[in-house]
């Protein structure tokens, strides 16, 4: 992707909740720009947020974000859920992009784990089978897809929200 010219035609054919949706969207193409083109000194200061992308059944929320990753040429580390060893994995390849697909709603547990990956510029973890303390910067982008998100308070006010309409509607 060139510039923001690129960006919107590569959001054609979406429909979008509202304006600040696509604006929403928008930013997301830019932030992974941003993670895949930033150098190690960069990633101290680059903290982008939580990406929820909601919507409908069948309204292109997956389809949107292979798009959107796909023009940077980025594979991104997919799960469908959190755990300590999942994001230990991301931080030690340092994988631009986490993708959660198909996610509705995080346990507690998972809830604080995302809450101190997304806030931490600095993710430290423990080697498995060792004692060895691993630290890595952060830059991720992390994306939540999936319908009807619930997310607690504290993630809510860290996120920004894409909602998607169905195409037929």
């Amino acid at each position: 992707m060139k510039g923001f010219e690129d960006a919107f035609q590569l959001l054609d054919g979406f429909r979008f909740a509202d304006q600040e949706s696509r604006k929403n969207a928008l930013l997301f193409a830019y932030w992974v720009g941003v993670a895949r083109c930033s150098s190690t000194l960069e990633r101290k200061v680059f903290r982008p947020p939580l990406v929820c992308v909601d919507g409908e059944p069948w309204s292109g929320k997956s389809t949107l974000v292979r798009r959107v990753l796909e023009s940077y040429d980025m594979a991104p580390a997919v799960c469908w859920s959190f755990d300590e060893n999942m994001l230990a994995g991301v931080a030690d390849k340092f994988s631009p992009c986490l993708w959660v697909d198909d996610c509705r709603a995080l346990n507690k547990r998972e809830s604080e784990l995302v809450s101190r990956w997304v806030s931490a510029h600095l993710w430290q973890y423990r080697l498995r089978g060792t004692q060895d303390i691993v630290q890595r910067n952060l830059a991720t982008v992390t994306v939540i897809s999936g319908d009807g998100i619930k997310l607690c308070p504290d993630l809510a006010r860290r996120a920004i929200f894409i909602r998607l309409e169905r195409r037929d509607a």
